[in-house]
């Protein structure tokens, strides 16, 4: 009798810890499941977040896009006015007086706008060859081209009053420009020739003093 009795206190034993190991058990499993949930929610959450701003990236980057084409096509307009108001200006210098049309290129080279002045310069000689402000046309116009580092054009008009006026007044200061002008296209020799003539011709003038300090710089180039 104690012995069925032993073996039923055996079996029960059995199965009341055995129970509560599978509840604890049963406890640890969803206590892990529930944290792996929470773990797949903040990744998803992120997912979302990163999606989003992928999106917002794409946005910016299309509406950029759209900018830089209207930007394109702005700057396209612009130019077609640009254009356009050239040939308003150059049709209204067609009934301009010659002096009134050197007044105007000598208004814009006195205010530093080159490019007009470079072309009411040369309208005027174009349409003027013999007119009274020839020689100061060659001139500034020469000086218009160098300030928007056109040398070469900027030389041919020196070349021309030197030419066209060797008996002028402004043939010492022309000789200095042309000089400078043909340095910047790296003919050197001859404008050492030039800046020499200057100081052997006209020893005296303001342009000799410049002519003798730019040789100087570039004899000491040279050393």
């Amino acid at each position: 009798m104690r012995n069925i009795k032993l073996i039923f206190t055996l079996l029960f034993s059995s199965l009341f810890f055995g129970c509560l190991s599978t509840t604890q058990a049963s406890s640890g499993s969803s206590a892990q499941m529930q944290g792996i949930s929470e773990d797949i929610a903040v990744v998803q959450r992120s997912q979302a977040e990163l999606n989003s701003k992928v999106n917002d990236l794409s946005l910016d980057i299309s509406a950029s896009k759209e900018s830089i084409t209207d930007l394109k096509q702005d700057i396209k307009n612009l130019s077609v006015q640009m254009e356009d108001i050239k040939a308003i200006l150059i049709a209204k210098r067609g009934d301009m007086l010659p002096s009134d049309i050197y007044k105007e290129a000598h208004a814009n080279f006195v205010k530093g706008n080159f490019e007009q002045a470079k072309e009411g310069f040369t309208l005027y000689i174009d349409k003027n060859p013999k007119g009274q402000y020839l020689e100061d046309s060659y001139y500034y116009r020469g000086d218009a081209c160098y300030q928007l580092k056109e040398y070469k054009a900027s030389a041919v008009s020196y070349a021309l009053i030197l030419k066209k006026f060797p008996k002028s007044k402004q043939i010492p200061s022309t000789r200095l420009k042309y000089a400078k002008s043909i340095l910047e296209l790296n003919k050197k020799d001859e404008a050492v020739m030039y800046l020499k003539s200057i100081v052997q011709d006209y020893p005296k003038s303001p342009e000799s003093k410049k002519a003798e300090e730019l040789l100087g710089t570039l004899t000491s180039k040279n050393l």
